[in-house]
């Protein structure tokens, strides 16, 4: 049985160290386990909860995978550790954070996963670059389209640093047989 193709899209945040360098290696790591099709521009905003930190970098991507929700995601836990993260409360400052948004049009609600992500519709930090990369998502539980749900609010978020500027700084440092696309429309 021949692999199938899925579509996801992931949120990477980072308030830790250098945290352009950090959302780049996150990529760099993300694309050697999937095909990145689409990177947004990098967001700051504050920080969603807990005691006052620094602000974050957030972006998001679209990827095709054959790795199924449970796999994709440990994986993206491993990704998290092998850069440093350690655990820590819920709330507190991480070098970086990669989370799975959504999966196809999958809903999952287990003890590990659940997809779509529940902040999804809360946090203008994972709304906001997650519409500029595809405009038309609509929620899979709802159908109701993303851009009208109430964390769509891009006046809550500064601009960081364009996606073609964070193409540019991923190319600089890429490995070889790595691929991005060229902007944040599809390949």
């Amino acid at each position: 049985m021949p692999d199938q193709t899925h579509i996801a899209y992931l949120s990477i945040g980072t308030n830790v160290g250098n945290l352009i360098t950090n959302i780049v290696k996150a990529i760099q790591h993300i694309s050697t386990l999937c095909q990145i099709t689409r990177i947004s521009s990098v967001y700051k905003s504050k920080s969603w909860k807990g005691d006052p930190q620094p602000d974050y970098l957030n972006c998001s991507i679209k990827i095709k995978t054959n790795l199924p929700p449970h796999s994709l995601l440990s994986n993206l836990k491993n990704i998290e550790k092998q850069m440093g993260r350690k655990p820590a409360p819920k709330w507190a400052p991480r070098i970086i954070d990669i989370d799975l948004l959504l999966y196809d049009n999958l809903t999952i609600h287990t003890q590990t996963i659940t997809i779509p992500h529940p902040g999804l519709y809360f946090r203008p930090f994972f709304t906001v670059p997650l519409l500029e990369i595809d405009p038309d998502l609509k929620d899979p539980v709802s159908g109701i389209p993303l851009n009208h749900m109430p964390a769509n609010i891009p006046e809550l978020l500064e601009l960081h640093t364009s996606s073609h500027n964070l193409l540019t700084l991923i190319q600089r440092t890429q490995a070889p047989q790595a691929q991005y696309p060229a902007t944040t429309r599809e390949l």
